[in-house]
């Protein structure tokens, strides 16, 4: 059984926008359900894609996401997009966790960061998920 993104594939629709996997109908805009991550797509489980790893990895070192971050919708869209996507945009994700870092006050390192990612996204391609 293949695994599909967990936030619905949303196409404009009227007003709206209606979820090609599951038909389900969302009055938010396709990019508000991309950026937020909190509906899910009732068609298919939830992936563990390289988002899902790096969080996982993240929370094994006791971080983890906070009310008002960017933790989990930069982990849904990179769930979401796949492995190639991430490091084709490993400077925006890094970019996120530099920031949460700095809200945090916690130390943070360019290199452990971009290494964090790229072990998410190798570890998500031999799984193949």
């Amino acid at each position: 059984m293949s695994k599909k993104p967990d936030i619905c594939k949303l196409v404009a629709e009227g007003n709206g926008s209606r979820c090609e996997v599951c038909g389900e109908w969302w009055g938010v805009s396709p990019r508000a359900m991309v950026v937020c991550g909190t509906k899910r797509c009732r068609a298919e489980p939830p992936p563990y894609g390289a988002g899902s790893r790096l969080s996982a990895m993240l929370k094994r070192i006791g971080i983890e996401p906070s009310s008002g971050c960017k933790c989990k919708s930069i982990a849904s869209e990179m769930d979401m997009n796949g492995p190639e996507w991430c490091l084709e945009n490993i400077d925006r994700i890094t970019g996120v966790m530099r920031d949460e870092a700095e809200q945090r006050g916690l130390p943070f390192s360019n290199l452990v960061a971009r290494a964090l990612v790229k072990h998410a996204v190798r570890a998500t391609v031999r799984a193949g998920t």
